[in-house]
Formats: C-alpha cells, structure tokens, sequence
C-alpha cells in the first residue's frame, strides 16, 4: 500500500490522475484498483474516478511489485502529440498536436496517435469517437469501451454535443445569414452541397448534385490583423453538418482559405504569410477549441459529461503587423 496526501493544487484533480503522477501507475493498473475498491480516500474506499480536495488523504492498496513497475504517466510525450484534457474510466478527451494523423490511412506511415494512445494507456479497446485532419490540432474525443463509443457517436451528432473550431482565414468574409446559436451567439450560416472527387479533395456546389451532400457551417469573425498578405482574419466556427474537410472547403469557396492550408489555400497570396519565426507557415491554422455537452440521459455512459464544456486556446503561427 502507498499514501499521500493532497495539497491545495490537487483540489479539483481526479484521483486517477493523481495516482499515476505521483506514483508512475499505467492506467490499466489505477482502474483496476477503482473496480476492486481497493483505492481510498480518507479511508473510504471509492468505485469511481472522483475530484478530490486539499487535504485529503489517498491510499492505493496494491502490491509493491505494481509500483515498482513505474510505468510512466500519459500526461505528453516526449514528441508532444498530445496532452491529457479530461480523463475517467469511460472517456478520455486529448488535445491533439498539429502534424499527427490519428488513424491509419493512405499515405500515412509509423504510429498514429490511436496507436500511441493505446500503448501509453494500456488500453487495445480505445477508440476514436470522430476524427480531425493530420494538420488540424486540437480536442479529440476517445471511448474506453464499445457501449460507451456507441453512446458518444450518438451524442456527436444531436443537439446536446456542439464542437467549435478557431481558424485564421485570408480576407474577411461576410457570406452567409444570420443564426443565432443554442449558447445566443450570433454567427454566419453558410450552406452548400459538398462532393468528394477521386483526388481526395472535397468540391463545394451552390446546387444539389447526384454525389453531393448537404454541408451546414456556422462561423463569426472575433478580429481582424494586417499581414504581409493582406487582411487576416481570426474566425469562430461551428459545424452543423460533419463533412470531410467541410470548414477548410467551404471557407475555400467563399474566397477566404484558411491560412497555411496546401489544399484548397494555394496562390501567391498564401505564400506570403509568414509565420512567427518569419519561414513558411507549417500547417492549416485550424483547432478544434471546445467541446460543449447540453443534459445528457443519466442512464447514457457519457452522462458524466452533461453540462459540462472543455476549451484549449489554438496555437496559432501566423506573425502578424499588430
């Protein structure tokens, strides 16, 4: 057995996560000790990843030889593909690095982040809840079981899940009418038909076409910013609809591509933004920012997330005049 006790940075942590900072425990090991009671908190045992408080005292009743494997703690890895945003015994939500492909595909070689994942959290059953592209950072949403992926792939797509997305875009761009949002935010609805041509990029049609479909995005420009290339501007979207490429493309078609992307952003205007060290813009400066979850079913697996809203801030590249 092996104690601590919580300090007032701890408070609000969840006791997983604790345990395997403070003692190097794999995953595996901390939620197998939750299902056997066998972790306790001011000497009452627990069967779930609760917040703890400062000054409690955290006692993991398992044999020496599991602490002495000292298995290290997914907080980021040395590549720095991700890092841990929420963690419990059904979920698990990571923001994504830049640069990483998070599943198996044409042209994608070595590990992916699901490979990663499973291996840093010992874990073969994690699955992907929906995807973002290679150069896209941000929240990632991943199940721990199959009853909870099939409850979070119905969640993704009602009114009780809503993803955002924070995008430098070139120009400013007023298409489309007014809508206001389940949170009363006011944004732009841009609505297209959307086809996916053999060449892997997607094609944005005004009318339906007999291969195309229906793709709804919601966007407001937050500020404005002088470049070399003219007029940036920094937008926040929000997808209706879940189309391949859907905000890339259709942010495309309006004239106003997302900065940094070698897709749909080619011309000289695009290679004259700059980014922070003064070389060329790396990748699509594009990040899923927030997750936000409406009142889910108590007898729903996700229900631990109702109410509840995650945010990281996008890293953006781009070197501005201001």
């Amino acid at each position: 057995m092996r104690s601590f006790k919580t300090g007032p940075n701890d408070s609000g942590r969840r006791v997983v996560a604790l345990c395997r900072d403070r003692f190097g425990l794999s995953a595996s090991d901390v939620y197998k000790a939750l299902k056997k009671k066998d972790i306790r908190i001011d000497g009452k045992k627990i069967s779930s990843d609760t917040e703890v408080a400062a000054g409690q005292t955290v006692e993991v009743w398992l044999p020496d030889s599991v602490f002495d494997k000292k298995d290290p703690a997914p907080v980021k890895d040395k590549a720095k593909d991700y890092e841990v945003v929420y963690d419990s015994e059904r979920i698990l939500i990571v923001n994504k690095a830049q640069g990483t492909a998070v599943h198996p595909g044409a042209g994608i070689k070595g590990k992916t982040l699901i490979d990663e994942l499973r291996a840093d959290f010992d874990d073969p059953e994690l699955s992907l809840c929906h995807r973002l592209d290679m150069n896209t950072g941000g929240l990632l949403v991943l199940a721990k079981d199959k009853k909870t992926l099939d409850d979070m792939l119905i969640l993704l797509k009602s009114d009780l899940a809503h993803k955002r997305y924070r995008a430098l875009v070139l120009g400013v761009p007023t298409e489309g009418y007014e809508v206001r949002c389940f949170d009363g935010t006011v944004m732009n609805c841009l609505e297209s038909y959307m086809e996916k041509g053999s060449d892997g990029r997607v094609y944005v049609h005004e009318n339906k076409t007999p291969k195309s479909r229906r793709a709804v995005t919601l966007y407001r420009v937050i500020d404005v910013y002088d470049t070399e290339a003219g007029p940036i501007s920094e937008i926040e979207v929000e997808l209706v609809t879940g189309r391949t490429h859907q905000i890339r493309a259709q942010m495309n078609a309006i004239g106003c591509p997302v900065a940094g992307d070698g897709n749909y952003g080619k011309g000289q205007v695009m290679k004259m933004i700059r980014s922070c060290d003064g070389g060329k813009v790396r990748y699509q400066q594009l990040f899923a920012t927030s997750l936000c979850f409406g009142k889910i079913d108590k007898k729903s697996r996700c229900s631990e997330l109702s109410g509840r809203k995650f945010t990281v801030d996008p890293d953006f590249k781009v070197k501005f005049s201001r």
